[in-house]
């Protein structure tokens, strides 16, 4: 997918064939769009990866909890990083989120006994409530969880595959959107992050992620 770059780039990126251009010509010498444009150059790389991995284990800033709206310790990606975290993960959630979170959102807390420094709580929507309508919220955990770490200043990043567990949805559906729009559209817009991994619980899994994304 190519990336749409407004502004007047230099002549090489025009040339390059990984974007389309807008807004301005190149050799125009003083356009009065009433914009603000950015070097090219100095836009944020991020490395993207997808993995089959134990996600306690990674080496990351943040790991991300595939949690329940209540941010109790469940079954799954959830049952792993509580009992990697220990009891004062869910201790910590009872006491500073004691209503929650809703679907789509997340929230962050320290990592107590994982490797990480921070545990990213996101929140998927069932689709057996919200059918393919709930697409837009399954995205927003995505983007939500990302943004939560970069305020916080990681570098480095691991979330699991949200709501493919018992939340009902399933992965090559969702696959292209989750990768396109729930993780790389939050790119551009990243201060700290470098570093984002999606770590999936089967091969299968991140073949279909994978061929989607076609990473």
């Amino acid at each position: 997918m190519k990336r749409i770059l407004y502004g007047m780039p230099t002549e090489d990126v025009a040339m390059s064939g990984e974007y389309i251009i807008g807004g301005c010509l190149i050799g125009d010498s003083s356009p009065e769009w009433g914009c603000e444009c950015t070097d090219v150059s100095s836009a944020t790389q991020v490395d993207f990866q997808i993995v089959v991995n134990d996600i306690t284990r990674l080496d990351v800033d943040v790991i991300v909890n595939a949690a329940n709206s209540q941010l109790l310790a469940g079954g799954g990606v959830c049952g792993a990083i509580h009992r990697a975290a220990g009891m004062e993960l869910e201790l910590y959630c009872m006491m500073n989120f004691p209503n929650g979170t809703p679907a789509g959102t997340a929230v962050i807390t320290p990592g107590f006994h994982t490797k990480a420094k921070h545990i990213v709580h996101a929140v998927a929507p069932r689709f057996s409530e919200t059918g393919i309508k709930g697409i837009s919220t399954l995205i927003n955990a995505y983007r939500n969880a990302i943004y939560a770490a970069d305020e916080a200043g990681a570098e480095s990043i691991a979330i699991p595959s949200l709501g493919t567990g018992i939340y009902g949805w399933k992965v090559e559906d969702v696959a292209y959107l989750v990768v396109e729009q729930g993780i790389k559209a939050t790119f551009t817009n990243l201060k700290s992050l470098r570093q984002v991994i999606l770590c999936c619980f089967s091969d299968s899994d991140a073949a279909e992620y994978r061929a989607s994304a076609a990473v």
